[in-house]
């Protein structure tokens, strides 16, 4: 069984990874960029990490769609911005779960 710490690395592994191709490959348009959006809302609004765990698959999916769109920076910052704001979400929920 994992532990919480393991857990919270892997997803957090998991997450930077996605963050880092949403970077490298130029991130996503403005319509990805406003599901991006719903979607830090959506994680945000999470109280558990049974939550967390269900939403995520989602947001990989989403970055994954996204990854190598060439767009204007400020749609790109949106993007990041948004997807920065999910990962404190998801991040503070981690920490706050109890170790299984």
């Amino acid at each position: 069984m994992n532990t919480n710490d393991d857990r919270e690395r892997s997803t957090s592994l998991r997450f930077a990874a996605l963050c880092m191709g949403a970077l490298v490959l130029g991130a996503c348009g403005v319509k990805e960029a406003s599901t991006m959006t719903k979607l830090a809302d959506q994680m945000c609004a999470c109280k558990d990490i049974a939550c967390v765990e269900k939403l995520f698959p989602e947001v990989e999916a989403e970055s994954k769609k996204n990854e190598g769109k060439e767009v204007a920076a400020a749609v790109a910052d949106k993007y990041n911005a948004e997807m920065s704001r999910l990962e404190a979400c998801m991040t503070k929920i981690e920490a706050a779960a109890p170790a299984e």
